[in-house]
């Protein structure tokens, strides 16, 4: 459970941050989710859950 909230943490941050540099929602949620996914496997990697 932890791996997943930290991992929306991340894309929540990534996300707004994208969208203030862009204003773009597009990018915005291509950026998120991205991050999401990678946030998630290294978060797995590193916490061995």
């Amino acid at each position: 459970m932890l791996i997943f909230v930290s991992a929306a943490v991340v894309a929540l941050l990534v996300g707004m941050l994208t969208f203030v540099q862009t204003v773009s929602w597009p990018t915005t949620l291509l950026a998120a989710l991205g991050s999401a996914g990678a946030a998630i496997r290294l978060l797995h990697q590193v916490l061995g859950k």
